[in-house]
């Protein structure tokens, strides 16, 4: 009796019944590349909300808490200029200049020399497949008349080769000290879809000026990621994502691209034998704005951060704070003038060791048990 007034004393119930054997919630809440595993273990008992501990010290709380809660997982990526594309020259003559690997070529400026007459970057979709003169009409020739206004020449805006295309390429070639014709040789411009940088060299001043040249890739630097066909859907053009650098800096990146990538058949190891074939791929290239976050890195191995799913001002619990209920389900308990009373809960997004939960009773602030 005289425990039972001690107890009384306390604010703390002295009756309640007794628990049932623990029964274990396992919730795996994806951080990182191979996933995060994170356990709440709760009490089965009476789901009655005006249910009871007898504990005669104060239990360990946390706040329910209102935030946006995002469900994420990481994936490795490569930074750098994307994948080099080889640059073939087309037309005859000797390499009497070549730019050093690491340099940046922009619209109008050379990219190589072949009989010390340059071969010039101009950007377009369609490459230069034709001589170019007066006459001829095209996509082609379109975007040669774009890339001479943008110049500063006079160039019609059509996909005609007129007059004023002549007049426009003859300015263009005495300014190159070119042999002013007038006309475009195949091979004398190279269109792409903006400025390159030369990623590495192919051939040597000297060599002949047909064949492979250099190799070129993007200006700027940005992240490649390979993922398994099955994350596909974490992968969307626009999405904005998180990268981490070594060292611990963080920048952010848009999905830029993205590209399903089957590779050719595999027969297997000769001799008879099957071999496992090659597996589809989800290829994505994010974009880096902040350049400058980049300076020291040309080359490295990075983490991305995709957004699985969010859940915007969301009541959340550690996941801890979870127990299982007898009939099914789950819920919190709350501590409330030195009383603990059970809530029934729903449960929902599990992101970043805690748990979206709603039901009748719940606010934001109040204090539930969480194990010690």
């Amino acid at each position: 009796m005289h425990g039972r007034q001690q107890a009384s004393e306390r604010g703390w119930p002295v009756t309640r019944k007794r628990w049932p054997k623990a029964v274990l919630l396992t919730s795996v809440v994806a951080l990182g590349a191979g996933g995060v595993t994170v356990a709440a273990q709760g009490l089965g008992g009476s789901d009655n909300p005006a249910a009871s501990r007898p504990d005669r010290a104060a239990p360990a709380t946390s706040a329910v808490s209102r935030s946006n809660l995002s469900a994420s997982t990481l994936m490795p990526g490569e930074l750098g200029y994307g994948e080099p594309v080889t640059v073939e020259g087309r037309m005859p003559g000797t390499i009497t200049w070549l730019p050093g690997p690491g340099t940046t070529v922009s619209r109008g400026q050379k990219l190589y020399e072949v009989d010390t007459q340059p071969v010039s970057l101009m950007y377009g979709s369609t490459p230069m497949y034709r001589d170019l003169k007066q006459g001829v009409e095209g996509p082609d020739v379109e975007q040669l008349n774009s890339n001479l206004r943008a110049l500063g020449y006079e160039a019609p805006d059509s996909d005609e080769y007129t007059w004023q295309t002549t007049a426009a390429v003859r300015a263009w070639q005495e300014k190159k000290e070119m042999k002013e014709t007038g006309e475009v040789k195949k091979g004398q411009i190279l269109f792409t879809a903006g400025a390159v940088r030369v990623a590495g060299l192919e051939a040597a001043v000297g060599g002949p000026a047909t064949g492979k040249i250099l190799t070129r890739s993007d200006q700027v630097k940005s992240v490649s990621v390979s993922l398994e066909i099955k994350d596909r859907d974490l992968v969307k053009k626009g999405a904005k994502v998180d990268v981490l650098l070594p060292g611990g800096r963080t920048v952010a990146g848009t999905v830029k691209q993205v590209q399903t990538v089957i590779p050719p058949g595999d027969d297997g190891p000769q001799g008879g034998g099957q071999g496992e074939k090659p597996k589809t791929k989800v290829a994505a290239r994010i974009e880096i704005a902040d350049q400058k976050a980049l300076t020291d890195l040309d080359a490295a191995t990075v983490d991305v951060k995709f957004t699985k799913a969010t859940a915007e001002q969301a009541l959340s619990v550690p996941v801890t704070a979870l127990v299982a209920l007898t009939d099914g389900g789950y819920g919190v308990e709350a501590v409330e003038n030195g009383t603990v009373r059970r809530i029934p809960v729903k449960i929902g997004l599990f992101a970043q060791g805690r748990v979206e939960i709603t039901g009748d009773g719940l606010r934001e602030g109040m204090n539930v048990v969480v194990p010690q």
